[in-house]
C-alpha cells in the first residue's frame, strides 16, 4: 500500500467527486422542478378551497404522491434536497462500495444509466483499494508484532495489542 496507497485513496476520492457532481447535475434539476410544482399546485388547491371535500383531499393526496415519488419531502413547509453536494456524494459512496444504504435513487433515465455506468467502474476500482488498504494494515500489523515479540512480549499479549490497537484506530476513525 506504501507505494500504491496514495494513489488508490486519491483515485477513488476523485472518482466519488466526479460521481456525485454528476448525479447531482442529473437529478438535482428533476427533484428542484417536482418540489417547485408542488408547492405551487398546494397553494392553489388551498385558495380554491375553503373547506376540503372527498374530491379536494384526493387531488391533494395525489399532487403529494406524485411529489414523495420524486424525493420530494411532504411533511410541512421545509423541503429536503436529495441531490445536494453531500447527499450526492453519500449516494456515489454507496454505489461503489455496494453498500445501497437509504431510499434516495436516481429518479431520471439518465441518472439511472449513469448509476449502472458508474457502479460498474467503480465496484472494482473499490474492491482493489480496499484490498490495498488491508495489506497496508496488515503489514504495520506483522511489522508491530516483530517488534513486541523481539522485545519478549508473549504471542498472546502481541495478538491482543494490535488487534486492540486496529480496533480502537478503526473506531476512531468513525468519529
Amino acid at each position: 500500500m506504501a507505494d500504491k496507497g496514495p494513489f488508490l485513496t486519491s483515485c477513488i476520492i476523485f472518482y466519488l467527486s466526479i460521481g456525485a457532481a454528476i448525479f447531482q447535475i442529473l437529478e438535482e434539476p428533476n427533484w428542484k422542478t417536482a418540489r417547485d410544482e408542488y408547492i405551487e399546485q398546494k397553494k392553489i388547491i388551498l385558495k380554491k378551497y375553503t373547506c376540503l371535500t372527498a374530491e379536494s383531499l384526493d387531488e391533494i393526496l395525489e399532487i403529494v404522491s406524485d411529489a414523495a415519488g420524486q424525493g420530494v419531502t411532504i411533511t410541512g413547509d421545509k423541503q429536503r434536497n436529495t441531490w445536494d453536494w453531500g447527499n450526492s456524494v453519500i449516494f456515489a459512496a454507496t454505489i461503489v462500495t455496494t453498500i445501497g444504504y437509504g431510499n434516495v435513487a436516481p429518479k431520471t433515465q439518465g441518472g439511472r444509466v449513469f448509476c449502472i455506468l458508474y457502479g460498474l467502474c467503480g465496484i472494482p476500482l473499490c474492491l482493489v483499494w480496499i484490498s490495498q488498504l488491508g495489506s497496508f494494515f496488515g503489514d504495520r500489523a506483522k511489522r508491530l508484532s516483530q517488534v513486541l515479540i523481539h522485545k519478549k512480549v508473549s504471542v498472546k499479549k502481541v495478538q491482543f495489542t494490535c488487534t486492540a490497537l486496529f480496533l480502537l484506530w478503526g473506531w476512531s476513525c468513525t468519529w
